[in-house]
C-alpha cells in the first residue's frame, strides 16, 4: 500500500503532478476524459470493484455454454475426471494408464468444478452433467480476473490509481489473454498465479512505506492462504500412502506450514505478509505448471540485482525464510510422484516423463512445437496483444527510459523490474528449442503494465507528447498486424491451441467484423487527431468547382474553422482505446463463440446421446483428439494406427446399431473399408464441425 492509500490528498497530488516519469506533467494538460476518471474513481475499493467488474463481464457470459475445446481442454479435462471416478487425486489417469505430463493443481481445479456441479453424478453410460463446463472453465476464469487485479495492483504501485486501471484495461483487451482466460488449461493458473505473486513481491520490496506490524485481516489473510495452500493437499497424499515411512514425509510440510502461521500471528509485519503470500503463489504456480515459474521469477530477480545494484532486494525479499514455505507448498506433490513407481502409456515413471522429457528436453533438446528465431514471439506478440501491440516499442522505449532519468527511486526499480520480466520472458523461450504460441503469455501482463504506464503518460499532456510520427508509427504497425489477421484467420486462435495447420472453419470470416472496428475506429482517431482533417479535404474537394464561380479558399477555410472543431488529441487517445475495447468484446463474445463448434466435440456427443438407445456401442476411427475420450466418460473404443481398418470391420459387423466419430477427411476411407451390406447403412447425423462427423450404422 502506498502512502496515497492513507492520504486521499496526497494520491491526487501525486496522480496530478508525479506521475509523469521523466518530466513533470501539467495537470492542466491532461485528457479531459483522463481527468474525469481520476475525478469518478478516487477509492481503493471502487477502483478494484471496477477491475473485478471487468473481469467478470469479459470472461463469464457464455463460459459454461461452449463446448471445451480439443485437444488440451479434453485431455486435462478427463484426467481430472478420472480422478473422481477413481477416487484418486493423487496420481493422475488418462484412459488406461497413469498419466505425468502436467502437475497436479490445475487437474485438482478441473476435479473441484466437476465435483461440485455433478459431471460424474450420472449412471455409466450417460452424459456428463450439463454444468460440467461451467465447473470446469469458472476457476481458471477467476484465476485470469485476479491476473487483472495483479496488474492493476503492480500498475498502481509504480505510477498511481489510475494508470493501474489502465494497465488492467489493456490487459483486458488482448487476445491471447482473453482466450486462455475463458479456457481451463494449464498456462492460464501459471500466469495468473505469477502475476498476483509479482504484484505481491512489487508491493512488499519496492514500497517506502515505514514498516508497521500486520493489522487483523492481513493476518488471517495470510494465515488462511497458508492453510489452504498446504493442508488439503496433505490430506490427499497421506489418503494414498501406505506405510508410516512415506506418511512421516508429510510431516515436514506441514510443520513449516505451522510455523508460519505462528509467526505470522504473533509477529509478522504487513511486508512480511506480502511476502509469504508471493512465495505461497509460486509456490502454486510451480504446482500448476511445473519449473517455467522458477525459470521466470529466478532470473529475474537476479538480472534486476546485477543491473541496479539494488542487491539488497535479496534480503528485502527474505528469500532465505520464504524458500521454505516455498517449498511447502510446492513440493509434497512432486516428491510423492517421484517416489511412485507407476508408469504411463509409453513406459516411462514420473521423473523419465516429467522432470526430463516435460521440462529439461523441452528446454534443451525440442520436444513437440516449432523450431523458429527471433521473429516467432514477436509476431505473437503482435497477434495476442492486439491493437496494443503497436504501442510495445514506444512503451518499451519509455520504460527503458524512465530507468535512466525517473528521480523517484522506488517507480525507477519498479519499472526496471517490469522491463525485466517482459524482456526476460521473450528472450528465454525464444533461446528454447521448443516453441507454441502460447508460450510467450507470461510476458503479457508485463507489456501491459508497461503499455498502461505509456499511454497514460502520453494522455497527461497529449498536446505535447502524442505526435504526428508516433501516430503514424502506431498506424502503420496496426495496418500490418490487420492484414496478417485478415489473410491468416488462424493467427488468432493458434494464439491459444495446437496443429497450427488445422482447417479453419470458411463460414467464420472475421475480416467481416476486424475491419469495421479498426476503419472506423482509426478514422475517428485521425479526425480527431487532425482537426477534422479528412473531412476538410473532403469538403473542398466536393466544393472545387465553387472556386471557380463564387468562393475562394480562405472563405472554404473560414467556413469549415467554424463548423469543425480543433484538434483533440485528448478524445483521438480515446478513440484508440475505444479500438481495442470493441476488438477484444468481439474476440470475447462473438469470435470465441463461433469457433468452439469446430475446435469442440461437445456437439456431436450431444447429438450421440439423443440418438443412442441403451448400451449401443460408439468407436473412435483413427482419432486421437481427447474429447471423444472426456465427453464419452472414456467409453469410446479407440479404432486406431495399425490395423484399424480390420477392426472396425469386425466391429460394425456385429449385430445392432453402431456410432463411429471420425475425421472428415477419413470418412471415405471409412466407408470403404466396411462390408459391403454396411456402407450404405453408414450415416452421417452431425456436420457440425469443420473437423469431425458423428455417424451412425443403422441395422
Amino acid at each position: 500500500m502506498n502512502k496515497s492509500d492513507e492520504n486521499p490528498a496526497l494520491g491526487e497530488a501525486e496522480g496530478l503532478n508525479d506521475i509523469s516519469t521523466v518530466e513533470a506533467a501539467d495537470p492542466r494538460a491532461a485528457s479531459r476524459w483522463l481527468t474525469w476518471l481520476e475525478t469518478k474513481v478516487d477509492r481503493e475499493k471502487l477502483a478494484v470493484s471496477l477491475v473485478l467488474g471487468l473481469g467478470f463481464l469479459l470472461f463469464f457470459p457464455f463460459l459454461g455454454t461452449l463446448g471445451l475445446w480439443d485437444p488440451w481442454e479434453t485431455h486435462y479435462g478427463e484426467v481430472a475426471r478420472a480422478m473422481i471416478a477413481r477416487d484418486d487425486y493423487v496420481y493422475p489417469y488418462w484412459e488406461s494408464s497413469y498419466f505425468f505430463s502436467k502437475p497436479a493443481l490445475s487437474l485438482w481445479l478441473m476435479a473441484l468444478g466437476l465435483f461440485a456441479t455433478g459431471a460424474e453424478s450420472g449412471a455409466p453410460g450417460e452424459a456428463l452433467g450439463t454444468w460440467s463446463e461451467w465447473g470446469m472453465r469458472t476457476p481458471f476464469a477467476l484465476i485470469a480476473i485476479a491476473m487483472m487485479w495483479g496488474v492493476y495492483r503492480i500498475g498502481k504501485q509504480l505510477w498511481d490509481r489510475t494508470t493501474g486501471l489502465i494497465c488492467a484495461l489493456v490487459l483486458a483487451c488482448c487476445p491471447q489473454f482473453i482466450f486462455i482466460g475463458k479456457q481451463a488449461i494449464t498456462d492460464g493458473p501459471l500466469v495468473g498465479l505469477l502475476t498476483c505473486a509479482l504484484a505481491l513481491f512489487v508491493v512488499a520490496v519496492f514500497d517506502d512505506e515505514e514498516e508497521r506490524r500486520a493489522n487483523a485481516r492481513e493476518r488471517y489473510v495470510t494465515i488462511f492462504g497458508i492453510i489452504v495452500s498446504i493442508l488439503p493437499q496433505l490430506l490427499l497424499i497421506g489418503r494414498e500412502l501406505k506405510s508410516a515411512k512415506d506418511l512421516a514425509l508429510l510431516v515436514i510440510p506441514g510443520v513449516i506450514g505451522l510455523a508460519f502461521v505462528a509467526a505470522t500471528w504473533f509477529k509478522a509485519s504487513k511486508r512480511d505478509c506480502y511476502l509469504m503470500g508471493f512465495y505461497i503463489l509460486v509456490g502454486l504456480a510451480a504446482l500448476a505448471k511445473g519449473l517455467a515459474v522458477l525459470a521466470i521469477v529466478g532470473p529475474v530477480v537476479l538480472l534486476y540485482c546485477f543491473l541496479s545494484f539494488d542487491f539488497h532486494l535479496l534480503q528485502r525479499s527474505k528469500f532465505y525464510i520464504g524458500g521454505f514455505l516455498f517449498l511447502a507448498v510446492a513440493s509434497p506433490w512432486y516428491v510423492t510422484l517421484t517416489l511412485f513407481k507407476g508408469r504411463d502409456d509409453e513406459g516411462l515413471t514420473f521423473t523419465q516423463r516429467f522432470w526430463f522429457h516435460d521440462n529439461f528436453n523441452r528446454v534443451g533438446s525440442g520436444v513437440h512445437g516449432d523450431r523458429a528465431g527471433l521473429s516467432y514471439f514477436l509476431e505473437q506478440l503482435a497477434y495476442g496483444m492486439f491493437p496494443w501491440s503497436a504501442t510495445l516499442p514506444f512503451a518499451l522505449g519509455f520504460a527503458a527510459r524512465s530507468v535512466s532519468e525517473e528521480k523517484l527511486v522506488r517507480r525507477k526499480r519498479g519499472i526496471l523490474f517490469v522491463l525485466i520480466w517482459a524482456l526476460w520472458v521473450y528472450v528465454f523461450f525464444t533461446m528454447s528449442l521448443t516453441k507454441f504460441h502460447h508460450y510467450i503469455f507470461p510476458a503479457v501482463p508485463a507489456l501491459a503494465i508497461l503499455a498502461g504506464g505509456w499511454f497514460t503518460w502520453i494522455s497527461r499532456n497529449p498536446e505535447k507528447r502524442f505526435k504526428a510520427a508516433l501516430g503514424l508509427i502506431v498506424c502503420a504497425l496496426m495496418i500490418v498486424t490487420v492484414r496478417d489477421l485478415i489473410v491468416e484467420p488462424r493467427s488468432l486462435v493458434n494464439l491459444f491451441t495446437y496443429k497450427y495447420d488445422r482447417d479453419f472453419p470458411r463460414e467464420i470470416r472475421p475480416a467481416f467484423y476486424i475491419l469495421p472496428i479498426v476503419i472506423t475506429g482509426g478514422v475517428a482517431t485521425i479526425e480527431l487527431f487532425t482537426g477534422f482533417g479528412l473531412s476538410r479535404l473532403l469538403v473542398k474537394i466536393i466544393s472545387a468547382p465553387m472556386l471557380l464561380v463564387k468562393w475562394n479558399a480562405q472563405d472554404i477555410d473560414t467556413w469549415l474553422n467554424t463548423k469543425l472543431p480543433k484538434a483533440q488529441k485528448d478524445y483521438a487517445l480515446l478513440a484508440f482505446m475505444a479500438i481495442a475495447i470493441c476488438f477484444g468484446t468481439w474476440v470475447s463474445h462473438h469470435h470465441f463463440n463461433m469457433l468452439s463448434p469446430h475446435w469442440s466435440q461437445a456437439h456431436l456427443f450431444e447429438t450421440f446421446y439423443k440418438e443412442k438407445k441403451g448400451n449401443e456401442p460408439i468407436y473412435a476411427y483413427q482419432l486421437n483428439w481427447r474429447g471423444e475420450t472426456f465427453y464419452s466418460r472414456n467409453r469410446v473404443l479407440q479404432v486406431k494406427e495399425k490395423g484399424a481398418n480390420q477392426r472396425i470391420r469386425k466391429l460394425v459387423d456385429q449385430p445392432g446399431r453402431e456410432f463411429i466419430i471420425t475425421e472428415q477427411s477419413r470418412f471415405h476411407t471409412l466407408k470403404n473399408t466396411l462390408s459391403p451390406d454396411k456402407r450404405d447403412k453408414l450415416q452421417i447425423i452431425d456436420r457440425s464441425s469443420n473437423k469431425f462427423y458423428m455417424c451412425v450404422v443403422e441395422e
